[in-house]
């Protein structure tokens, strides 16, 4: 019986050690906490990256463009966050995203319960409106040669 036990036990320990070894490293992201809700907190977390958490609520007002160089998650689970910047008339692109040029491994920012508000783009609301409806001219234009069957 206690023969069995061992056995097993080696087993177990065997798997075990390779499943470990097997597993491969991940590369460790940084945790970031803002405390305040001011841009310099902000910008002290998004420095190294990672998942960020707020224990703070408010707006944080974005004098200039906050630039994201590794993966970033902005959590505010339980929290009402808005970053914004002074006004829409002269707003400033909130953020701006380098890195990247590795196709299979891009940089990523990731917003969850985060608001954006009075951020500038580089790109009209004309042009957004129309981005938006060229799938729905696409597809009315399919289903119009279908109908019409001209080949």
């Amino acid at each position: 019986m206690m023969n069995r036990v061992s056995k097993a036990l080696g087993i177990l320990s065997l798997v075990g050690t390779l499943c470990v070894l097997l597993a491969g490293t991940r590369p460790a992201l940084a945790q970031g906490v803002v405390f305040n809700c001011d841009q310099a907190d902000l910008e002290q977390a998004v420095a190294a990256g990672g998942d960020i958490t707020f224990e703070c609520d408010g707006t944080i007002l974005i004098t200039n463009t906050i630039v994201i160089e590794a993966n970033t998650t902005l959590d505010a689970t339980d929290r009402s966050i808005t970053i914004a910047s002074p006004g829409a008339t002269n707003g400033v692109r909130l953020f701006t995203i380098l890195g990247g040029e590795d196709e299979n491994n891009p940089v990523t920012l990731t917003l969850i319960n985060v608001k954006l508000a009075d951020g500038s783009s580089t790109r009209s609301h004309r042009w957004f409106r129309f981005f938006n409806e060229v799938p729905v001219l696409l597809l009315v234009a399919a289903v119009l040669l279908v109908v019409v069957k001209p080949f």
